[in-house]
């Protein structure tokens, strides 16, 4: 599939819309909706287009029906995710062992529609201790193990329910060592841990750079942020962020990551590796990809 401009900004920009709660934009001449609806899928934003649509008349029937198909697996993906893992969590509570919610398990309940994030895990940090009684606790709930990835125990239940179970000393901790030190336990929740909003910020920031290093981020990558951003903002401590991000050495990381950001939702002005980045997230030629990312892994690295 070629991406072609005028399709991409469409897309973007209806994407924005939903995201911000504002009237889907007019469509310009002759759009290839059939293309529009292949780069939704590969960056998985189906539901939110669906929302910014669906009272529209210029979309294709067609297209619409895929869309609101999508939507409403996505719903019922969601509401299963969050019965799951709210017994998960009890479970951890009953067996009095700490657990840290992480990335998926919260940003989907910032956005004014969860299901908006597309496809959603529970992710959680354990201590390196806990390793195998995490284990335990997870294959009791009636997931299967399916194996390693980045640092993380992957499981499944039905198929597309997914727990990540992150162990503290596994993680990559070049991006985000002691996020278990930096937790601190919710009152209320005996067991559970949170990072305040600053220490969630820079783990945002990390976790994205340790993603872009696998080449795996995505328009949603940007918006996770950008949702955080728009809820937390002005509880953010700047000087702790910023002395955190300049310890990781991923404060060219954030500037990049927020000028992409900006150009992309408030159509401001962006040059060189914010641009390469969104060219890299919409980029289909798998030599310009890889092309692309060289290029922002040697500015912000």
């Amino acid at each position: 599939m070629i991406v072609m401009v005028n399709e991409r900004k469409f897309l973007t920009d209806s994407y924005i819309c939903a995201l911000k709660g504002t009237d889907a934009p007019s469509p310009g001449e002759g759009l290839d909706f059939a293309s529009i609806f292949e780069m939704a899928e590969a960056q998985d934003v189906c539901s939110a287009l669906y929302l910014a649509w669906k009272e529209s008349e210029f979309v294709p029937d067609e297209i619409k029906q895929k869309l609101q198909s999508a939507y409403n697996d996505n719903k019922l993906l969601l509401e299963r995710n969050e019965e799951e893992q709210r017994k998960l969590f009890a479970k951890f509570e009953e067996e009095k062992e700490e657990y840290l919610p992480l990335k998926e398990s919260l940003l989907r309940r910032y956005y004014s529609d969860g299901s908006m994030r597309g496809k959603s895990a529970t992710d959680i940090m354990v201590s390196k201790g806990l390793k195998r009684k995490a284990r335990e606790i997870v294959l009791g709930q009636g997931f299967v193990f399916k194996g390693s990835d980045s640092g993380a125990d992957v499981y499944a239940k039905d198929g597309d329910s997914v727990v990540r179970v992150y162990n503290e000393n596994e993680y990559d901790a070049v991006y985000t060592p002691s996020l278990l030190s930096k937790a601190k336990q919710i009152r209320e929740i005996k067991k559970r841990k949170a990072l305040n909003h600053s220490d969630f910020y820079v783990y945002l920031v990390s976790d994205f750079a340790r993603c872009l290093s696998a080449g795996a981020v995505s328009l949603r990558s940007l918006a996770d942020v950008w949702v955080f951003l728009n809820r937390f903002g002005d509880k953010l401590d700047k000087k702790r962020i910023a002395d955190s991000l300049a310890e990781l050495k991923l404060t060219v990381c954030d500037k990049e990551l927020k000028k992409a950001i900006y150009k992309l939702f408030y159509d401001g002005d962006a040059e060189g590796t914010a641009l390469k980045l969104l060219d890299f997230i919409f980029a289909t030629d798998l030599s310009k990809k890889e092309e692309r990312l060289q290029e922002i892994l040697q500015k912000i690295q």
